[in-house]
């Protein structure tokens, strides 16, 4: 078994060049600008392959409808983000090296790195809800078991009834939700290109993001703003902007920790 945590996934997905030698440093400091910067460049990479993106998208949107509608699989659904999530790193690390992204990206984390990956899904999991308990208390499962076994009706009228008391206390999670998913953003990456153990991972990722509170706050504000324009037509925006997104997060983990 290949151990080379750069090799591209095996059969339909490999690259057809030799993959680029990254070195790993610790997380650095970049320029505020770099925020936008890493926009453009991961637009660049749906230019390149703006088919399979799309299609990757819609097959992506798909599973996800599937696994989301059936009761209690969709609470394990959380588990896999972060395996879709590492397969398209590798898919933009397949682009980099001068290949193309194929619909089989989608699915590559499940062939490297799975255990790991699958662990951290299972971390941000439990202390999301953790976190999501302890500011809202029982309003929080209460919305669960409704989005398991309610109908639309059900939950809009409890909603009705708890909507007073779950406002604030979940303005309070988001809060507290903030350093994990700073934990989150590099993690998956790190663990599928660099074979760095979860909570390293964890641990690089939340001082990376640290170190870029500013040009994050950047790019985040400008990714509002381009996904509000993204939804107007009908939400066929998010074709181009989704795949812009996993562009920007493969660009903005090399920009932070890697030497070329």
């Amino acid at each position: 078994m290949d151990t080379n945590p750069y090799s591209a996934p095996s059969s339909s997905v490999d690259s057809p060049t030799e993959p680029q030698n990254f070195e790993l440093h610790d997380p650095r400091t970049v320029s505020v600008g770099r925020g936008i910067s890493w926009i453009g460049e991961g637009f660049d990479h749906f230019k390149k392959d703006p088919g399979p993106w799309i299609l990757i998208c819609i097959v992506g949107l798909v599973v996800m409808i599937v696994l989301n509608v059936i009761p209690f699989v969709n609470l394990l659904a959380g588990l896999f983000t972060y395996v879709w999530l590492a397969g398209l790193m590798l898919g933009c690390k397949a682009q980099d090296d001068g290949g193309s992204i194929t619909v089989g990206h989608l699915f590559a984390g499940f062939q490297d790195k799975l255990g790991p990956l699958i662990l951290l899904g299972l971390i941000i999991v439990i202390i999301s809800i953790a976190i999501m308990f302890v500011a809202m208390g029982s309003t929080y499962f209460q919305l669960i078991g409704l989005g398991i076994g309610g109908g639309p009706e059900d939950l809009s009228a409890a909603t009705d009834d708890i909507v007073g008391d779950f406002v604030l206390p979940f303005l309070i999670a988001m809060l507290f939700l903030l350093p994990l998913g700073m934990a989150a953003w590099f993690a998956p990456t790190l663990i599928v290109l660099n074979n760095v153990p979860v909570f390293k991972a964890m641990s690089m990722s939340f001082m990376g993001c640290l170190k870029n509170f500013v040009p994050f706050l950047l790019y985040g504000i400008v990714l509002l703003i381009l996904y509000i324009i993204a939804a107007i037509p009908l939400l066929l925006g998010l074709l181009v902007l989704m795949p812009t997104f996993f562009g920007s997060m493969y660009r903005s983990y090399k920009d932070i920790f890697i030497d070329i």
